[in-house]
């Protein structure tokens, strides 16, 4: 998917064209091919798919006061597009991404927005394996600043050419951690539940999102690589 800023000769544009798709979001004006989808019903995705139901219901049996606390939080809560453009979340999905994130790290949900957008912080880290050939697959943690309320997303990649050096598509969410206790952390069990082996001669891409555990706000989100 392309996203592409607005000029004063094309200011806005919606529908299909010759295979392609332009609408906008949230973030702005974009552009995606048209594909058949083969609705593939893992039971991790059937999982996201019912809590993404249940908060969208949930949403709607908000009373007034709880929905205007959304929507006052949301007014004070900027994200950056692709351009580097801050945009403003609507109340509706700044009450759909926090809980996400809750549920993503395992803690509850909440009906009330919580006024805490503060989380641990990582300045970087390292991909390693306990030894070669791959096996055992370890995060150095560098520059590490604690927080008792942050738990970090981890999202991987399958085993990809070792030629690459940027991806964007190919990331997965395969589970989360707290390095609260510890500069290290051995995600090796994470990985392989997700994409069941290591291939040797390529390359593996991560990266974190730190996420609030009280009111579900994700602070900053860093990648690294490694070779198998």
């Amino acid at each position: 998917m392309a996203n592409f800023k607005g000029s004063a000769i094309l200011s806005d544009i919606n529908g299909k064209v010759g295979g392609s798709i332009y609408a906008r979001n949230h973030a702005g004006l974009y552009v995606k091919s048209t594909c058949e989808y083969d609705d593939r019903k893992s039971d991790s995705q059937q999982k996201i798919r019912d809590k993404f139901v249940k908060l969208s219901q949930n949403w709607q049996l908000l009373d007034e006061a709880k929905r205007l606390m959304w929507f006052s939080e949301a007014d004070s809560y900027f994200k950056k597009n692709c351009f580097g453009d801050k945009y403003k979340r609507d109340a509706f999905h700044y009450y759909l991404s926090c809980n996400m994130n809750l549920f993503f790290v395992g803690e509850d949900t909440i009906s009330e927005p919580i006024n805490d957008n503060q989380t641990g912080d990582i300045s970087e880290f390292h991909l390693r394996f306990e030894t070669y050939p791959a096996d055992a697959l370890i995060i150095d943690f560098s520059g590490l600043s604690t927080n008792a309320t942050t738990k970090y997303l981890i999202y991987s990649t399958p085993c990809v050419s070792a030629g690459l050096y940027y991806v964007k598509n190919l990331y997965r969410l395969i589970g989360y951690i707290s390095c609260n206790t510890s500069d290290t952390c051995d995600i090796t069990d994470l990985w392989l539940s997700v994409f069941l082996t290591f291939v040797y001669n390529k390359k593996i891409f991560c990266k974190l999102r730190a996420v609030n555990t009280l009111s579900g706000c994700s602070g900053n989100t860093i990648q690294n690589s490694i070779l198998t």
